[in-house]
């Protein structure tokens, strides 16, 4: 049998894979103690339950559809309650110049971590900017290579183990 911490569940994803990761946190709101959204989107409509997480998202400033979709997600947050700490960062940032990002945005302590990657600094070097999703595909490679960010993430947990499962 194995041993699950139930206060320590997280969820994560990129792309369809971030609108899941809403999707089950709009299902289930009480399950997952973070969650990392990168580069995803839904129904704003849909998403005041959001506010109440303790997330990071990372999307690029040049996604054409997840850009504005996280925008209105952050702030229908902010109207909820949550607290929302914000910060432009380059994509080409050194791992140094991230952790310093990092710990800048966090001191902030707030509920939600949201970082914009400038348009074009997603784009890998050699690759043409304006490519189908170039922006949006290349988010993942930087947003997934962010120690610090993994590591905030598995620091959080719920208050309460409410899923307790008997031995």
């Amino acid at each position: 049998m194995y041993s699950i911490d139930t206060a320590r569940i997280y969820a994560t994803g990129q792309s369809m894979g971030a609108m899941m990761t809403i999707g089950l946190n709009i299902a289930r709101p009480d399950l997952f103690a973070a969650s990392y959204v990168v580069a995803g989107q839904w129904p704003t409509d849909q998403t005041a339950v959001l506010a109440d997480k303790q997330l990071w998202i990372m999307v690029s400033e040049g996604d054409d559809k997840a850009y504005p979709a996280e925008n209105a997600i952050t702030a229908l947050a902010e109207q909820r309650g949550a607290t929302v700490a914000r910060a432009v960062r380059n994509g080409q940032s050194t791992q140094q110049q991230f952790a310093e990002a990092f710990d800048s945005l966090t001191a902030k302590g707030a509920s939600i971590n949201y970082v914009a990657l400038e348009k074009g600094s997603t784009v890998p070097a050699g690759t043409a900017p304006g490519g189908a999703g170039s922006e949006h595909i290349g988010t993942w490679r930087i947003a997934y290579g962010i120690p610090a960010v993994r590591d905030w993430i598995l620091q959080q947990h719920l208050g309460v183990d409410r899923y307790a499962f008997a031995p």
